[in-house]
């Protein structure tokens, strides 16, 4: 029996898709780069069902322009979040970005005023035509999109750092111990924001763990997020591989 799928939507938060076009213009700035290469600078092996997506996600966000015959480049509004003249042109292309999917902008225009609950959300979201498997993926996504819009917060590890200044993905400014590893190095006081990074494709965005059950609702999202992928981003990622060449 076919697999029922959800519609259309970024698989990526739009802090992790930042990240990504971070790497990518360390490495070929702004130059027409195929496709094939693009992903192996992301850390994937070849075009296959993760990179496919992980290519879309970034383009619905419009992180990356289609330059013909499969070859995309770091778009103008991509420069603008990682290479700001200043906080105020940041702050507006990490908006720009953040509705640039049609599912995020049409959530905005339902609730024009805040950001709706899960409560209401998820309904909505049913309604749409989203699986269940497929709920708590789409909102983990859109609520780290949206937070980064309310409090500005991308690529601020501490309120002193220039906004423009790249560091590794993986540093804490605040961190209490600075020769620490750099994948532990959160020993930050509780409930105070820090980035979390992964490698293998970075998982990436902003953490604020202020007991057990925070942690608990951590594992939860990561074990619930590899079902997912398991399931069914692999299916999906093919019908979408196509919107970077359009």
């Amino acid at each position: 029996m076919a697999r029922l799928r959800s519609p259309n939507y970024p698989a990526l938060s739009l802090p992790a898709a930042i990240e990504r076009v971070r790497t990518l213009h360390k490495v070929e700035g702004r130059n027409s780069t195929p496709r094939e290469a693009i992903v192996k600078h992301l850390g994937f092996g070849s075009l296959n069902g993760a990179s496919l997506t992980a290519l879309s996600a970034i383009s619905k966000y419009g992180l990356i322009d289609s330059t013909g015959d499969g070859e995309a480049r770091v778009s103008d509004l991509a420069m603008r979040v990682i290479y700001p003249h200043d906080a105020s042109e940041r702050q507006a292309a990490i908006e720009e970005a953040a509705f640039r999917p049609a599912l995020f902008q049409e959530i905005k225009d339902k609730w024009p005023d805040r950001p709706p609950s899960d409560e209401s959300l998820k309904p909505y979201l049913v309604r749409k035509g989203f699986s269940e498997a497929a709920l708590d993926q789409v909102i983990r996504f859109y609520r780290e999109t949206i937070d980064i819009v309310q409090d500005g917060r991308i690529g601020h590890d501490s309120p002193s750092r220039e906004p423009s200044k790249e560091e590794p993905m993986h540093t804490s400014s605040h961190a209490a111990a600075p020769a620490a590893p750099p994948q532990t190095s959160m020993t930050l006081p509780p409930g105070r924001p820090f980035k979390l990074a992964y490698d293998g494709v970075a998982l990436s965005g902003y953490v604020s763990l202020k007991s057990t059950r925070d942690i608990n609702k951590l594992i939860g999202y990561l074990n619930a997020q590899k079902n997912y992928i398991d399931e069914t981003m692999e299916d999906e990622a093919f019908d979408e591989a196509n919107e970077t060449d359009q």
